[in-house]
């Protein structure tokens, strides 16, 4: 399988904005007014915090300054930030400290961005960030992972997950009908938006 390495934040933001955003408005479809969930920093999470700004009695807790940024005026949302060591290239919050903040919460659902999807693991490209990911995914009821298609099938540096923790990955209609079925054949929940 290939392996996807990280590109800049802007760069990232730019690539398939279209797809990411599709991802974005799926999830937050999911989101109920009233809860508590968890958004990764990522350049596709970033497309769910656009998307549930109409949300009301939300708390959202995050690790990326995207997302952050993008829902302080949203009226009815409550953003709690992680704290942490800040990863210039990514725009995210990591670390010991970060871990350990989260590790102090309950809520309903995570939206976990990586790097790559293969049938076995889930990855991402920066092995610092891998623990406060598994932290988020322990503080969860339920766990979705969000991806661009052309992450599925592509592995990553550091794993932190198989892609049997999670609900169901969340991607976009660009992706390979086969590499759907390979999925989907193996008990993985696979939703196109």
């Amino acid at each position: 399988s290939e392996v996807h390495m990280a590109l800049p934040r802007n760069q990232r933001e730019i690539k398939n904005i279209r797809e990411k955003k599709a991802n974005g408005l799926k999830a937050a479809v999911k989101i109920n007014d009233g809860g508590a969930v968890i958004l990764d920093a990522g350049t596709t999470t970033v497309q769910i915090a656009k998307a549930i700004k109409g949300k009301k009695r939300l708390t959202v807790i995050t690790n990326a300054l995207n997302i952050a940024l993008e829902l302080l005026v949203a009226q009815g949302i409550t953003v709690v930030m992680t704290g942490g060591i800040l990863n210039e290239i990514t725009g995210c919050l990591a670390g010991f400290h970060a871990e350990q903040f989260v590790s102090q919460f309950h809520v309903t659902k995570t939206f976990i961005s990586a790097g790559g999807v293969s049938l076995t693991s889930v990855t991402n490209t920066n092995a610092f960030e891998v623990q406060i990911k598994r932290s988020m995914m322990e503080v969860a009821e339920e766990s979705f992972l969000v991806v661009t298609h052309y992450k599925l099938g592509k592995t990553s540096l550091a794993p932190f997950a198989a892609p049997k923790d999670f609900k169901a990955i969340l991607t976009d209609s660009g992706v390979d009908p086969a590499v759907v079925e390979n999925f989907r054949s193996r008990g993985f929940k696979v939703i196109l938006c």
